[in-house]
């Protein structure tokens, strides 16, 4: 069934169009949402592919702790060897199950590496003809909400949007950036948050005489061959690459607050896989385990690191950040969010900015997640609410007073502003199922949950080889991802109409 979705201005009929920023995971769910709501839906992507973060580049940046604002900018951050940590039967959309069988697949394991994924995002678009509503080479450099002509009361609001193209024009030997702009009715913001490192403060920095890296400019193990490395920050890309170095540097520190499953946020204790560098030492041994320690409290000229217990770790040649990545939007104008201490304000249900709802939403800024299941829920609900087939949104009151409280119960939980979108545990299917609801569209398996859980208790009792071992049932696991995809099919051949009244 084909739908057109139009609304009433100025005493006529017109169609109305949506904008799309950015085509990784959350780009193309949120791009096919909108064309099969009915939308007239455009995609902007920098890169001249689809696949987002999932886009291996052997560059960096120019700047390795990526704190200069006039750097080399690169916007992938997978190194060589990364390898999910999910495995594919939850990682897959709904609607285009994660098999081994989709054109292109080259990596039939549980857990694939970063290419096969790449692979699955470019065949998602493909099966659904995403790639003629997709502007390639168009880099957002502005959104800006357009003030209302006079007469057009209750009409949504338009946004201009700016692009630039990185190909550029011969025009007196100096070579110039190709700029557009272009109205909208509505904008959904789907860049990604895993490309603007998020650096600590840490004393002595200037004068520490190793290097110091960002994780997201880390490639290759080889780099680091028989140096005295520390990692800073213990969730999936520092204690990942930690294991990665094993081996391949001389020493391999893991330092942290607090240890936990990266996966479930569960607490591990730091003795758990940990070896002691003086025991080893004595008898020659080479490392077997990551040695975890506490956190690094200051660098020193002399090349040590100190850390919060006060122990001294000397000789050290890399201090690796893998301190996460800040929530970023230089194109959007002040006014409809702010991004303080990694939390984006204010969001209704991480999505809807109240002011702006539905006209301006979020896709993909929960983390500790299945990042691809919960972005196309997220997507639904917004393409639906554009087309007025969701359930109506709350008033604006009334969407500030829930972000508000959920602020609260944070702050009562002692729960640090860092951790707003962190939606671990029970809450990632509940906030699943709200959006599901929400939308009036199907709520999708439990089985997904089940899969989620048990790879969190293989990454505990196996941390350094879950991949490998492996999450049983995987059958089992496959066969519910395409009953869950028949379900979805039939419900999108029946005109999508809304579930739940």
């Amino acid at each position: 069934m084909s739908l057109s979705v139009v609304c009433w201005t100025m005493g006529q009929l017109v169609m109305v169009y949506r904008a799309v920023i950015g085509t990784g995971a959350g780009g193309l769910v949120t791009l096919r949402e909108l064309l099969k709501e009915g939308h007239q839906a455009t995609a902007f992507e920098q890169a001249e592919d689809v696949g987002g973060v999932w886009v291996y580049t052997e560059e960096t940046e120019t700047d390795p702790l990526g704190r200069d604002t006039g750097r080399r900018q690169v916007h992938s951050s997978m190194y060589a060897g990364l390898r999910t940590n999910l495995p594919r039967e939850v990682m897959g959309f709904g609607h285009y199950p994660f098999t081994t069988t989709f054109p292109g697949s080259a990596d039939p394991r549980q857990f694939p590496t970063h290419d096969e994924v790449r692979r699955y995002l470019a065949a998602y678009a493909a099966e659904f003809g995403l790639e003629p509503h997709i502007r390639f080479d168009s880099r957002v450099t502005q959104v800006r909400q357009e003030e209302a002509s006079t007469g057009e009361a209750g009409a949504p609001p338009r946004w201009r949007v700016s692009t630039a193209s990185s190909k550029s024009q011969a025009g007196a030997g100096v070579a110039k950036q190709e700029e557009r702009q272009e109205t909208f009715d509505a904008v959904v913001v789907c860049s990604g948050h895993f490309s603007q490192p998020k650096v600590p403060q840490l004393p002595g920095v200037e004068s520490f005489p190793g290097q110091l890296f960002h994780s997201h400019n880390y490639r290759h193990a080889s780099d680091f061959a028989g140096q005295r490395v520390v990692l800073l920050g213990a969730a999936a890309s520092g204690s990942d690459i930690a294991l990665e170095l094993l081996g391949t540097a001389k020493w391999v520190y893991l330092s942290a607050r607090s240890f936990s499953n990266p996966l479930t946020g569960e607490p591990q204790a730091a003795a758990v896989h940990s070896d002691d560098e003086a025991e080893h030492a004595s008898t020659g041994a080479a490392q077997r385990h990551v040695t975890k320690v506490s956190c690094i409290s200051a660098l020193h000229p002399d090349g040590s690191v100190e850390l919060a217990d006060g122990t001294l770790l000397p000789n050290i040649d890399t201090v690796l950040l893998c301190t996460g990545y800040s929530y970023t939007y230089p194109f959007l104008e002040p006014g409809h969010v702010t991004v303080d201490d990694v939390r984006v304000r204010p969001l209704y249900k991480h999505l809807f900015p109240p002011a702006d709802a539905p006209w301006l939403s979020f896709v993909g800024l929960c983390f500790k997640i299945a990042p691809f299941i919960q972005s196309e829920l997220q997507a639904r609900w917004i393409a639906r609410s554009l087309s007025g087939r969701a359930r109506a949104l709350p008033s604006v009151e009334e969407m500030e007073r829930d972000v508000q409280a959920f602020d609260a119960a944070l702050e009562a939980e002692g729960i640090p502003p860092r951790f707003t979108h962190r939606c671990q545990g029970e809450y990632q299917w509940k906030l699943n199922r709200s959006y599901s609801e929400a939308a009036q569209g199907p709520i999708v398996g439990s089985w997904r949950e089940e899969v989620f859980n048990a790879t969190g208790k293989l990454r505990t009792d196996f941390p350094e080889t879950y991949r490998n071992v492996g999450v049983g049932g995987g059958d089992k696991w496959a066969l519910a991802a395409a009953v869950e995809a028949q379900a979805l099919s039939e419900w999108e051949e029946g005109g999508r109409k809304p579930l739940g009244e």
